[in-house]
């Protein structure tokens, strides 16, 4: 929320809470007014082009330096043209030339995008110990963190600005980290952790943002190991295979009745005659009747 005392309502007295409230979405600091271009404005302001006009006149953005310096040497180019073929001369081969007005090629020197982002059109580049602005108009391909690029510095208005950026590479790929394949020993999805056990015998540490896979006791799983704390961490566990599941329990004894007379409670029957069973033997409840008279 935009308040009395925030520096873009000193800054833009002239824009509206909404418009403002953009240049914050879009992560545009203070520092960062005199590099904005037109498409960078239509883009913040919209169509009020009474705010266009007070933003250029109060921080004086123009178009970029190098802009006017490439329509001066074409223009110096067709000069040299037009006077080659009125004298009958070929026209000179073009030369840098350091006189007054005239500038040398700026230098190329590499460095590492710390961040670039194309929604907001800008981003910076870290070279040489400082942080150097590009914006997407410099461009030539998409750019992410990490990546090596060459470009050109323009000192624009006592800040540095990369001009020309061509990626060099990607960022560096990441250090191959050796898997190690386990057993899990337990885990409670409730508490967020658990303990896994590897081939090589030891128990080993795992937090819930590490675990890919609904994991339980017994599964066989696959994960990477790491310090932290002075201690060992696993990290991506990925789930194997599962564990088997176990074995259904024991079917309880059936006792068939030894009479054909229907048993009004047949399951203390059931109950006494296996417990009289397991005693005294089978053989001790051959009679009929007794166990017509033992059921009854």
């Amino acid at each position: 929320q935009m308040v009395k005392n925030d520096p873009l309502l000193k800054a833009l007295p002239f824009c509206s809470k909404a418009q403002r409230q953009k240049f914050v979405d879009n992560d545009v600091s203070l520092d960062c007014f005199a590099l904005l271009q037109d498409d960078d404005l239509d883009d913040l302001l919209g169509d009020d082009e009474r705010a266009k006009n007070a933003f250029r006149k109060k921080y004086k953005t123009a178009a970029p330096v190098e802009t006017a310096a490439s329509r001066t040497d074409a223009l110096l180019k067709k000069a040299a043209e037009l006077r080659a073929g009125r004298l009958g001369e070929s026209a000179p081969a073009p030369s840098p030339r350091r006189g007054n007005g005239d500038r040398a090629p700026a230098p190329r020197q590499r460095g590492t995008v710390s961040w670039f982002e194309a929604a907001k059109k800008h981003g910076f580049i870290q070279s040489e110990g400082r942080d150097v602005f590009v914006h997407i108009t410099d461009v030539k391909e998409p750019l992410g963190e990490g990546d090596i690029v060459e470009f050109s510095v323009l000192d624009f208005k006592g800040r540095p600005k990369a001009q020309d950026v061509v990626k060099i590479s990607g960022p560096p790929p990441p250090a191959k980290v050796e898997r190690v394949r386990g057993t899990c020993l337990w885990y409670d999805s409730t508490r967020k952790m658990g303990f896994l056990k590897g081939s090589d015998g030891q128990e080993i540490f795992c937090h819930a943002s590490d675990v890919k896979d609904q994991i339980g006791e017994g599964d066989v799983v696959e994960y990477a190991s790491v310090n932290f704390n002075g201690k060992s961490k696993a990290i991506d566990v990925s789930l194997i295979e599962r564990a088997p599941p176990p074995p259904p329990p024991p079917l309880p004894p059936t006792i068939v009745s030894t009479t054909d007379q229907p048993l009004e409670d047949e399951e203390p029957a059931r109950v006494f005659l296996s417990i009289v069973s397991d005693v005294a033997g089978a053989g001790w409840i051959e009679d009929q009747q007794l166990g017509a008279a033992l059921t009854g």
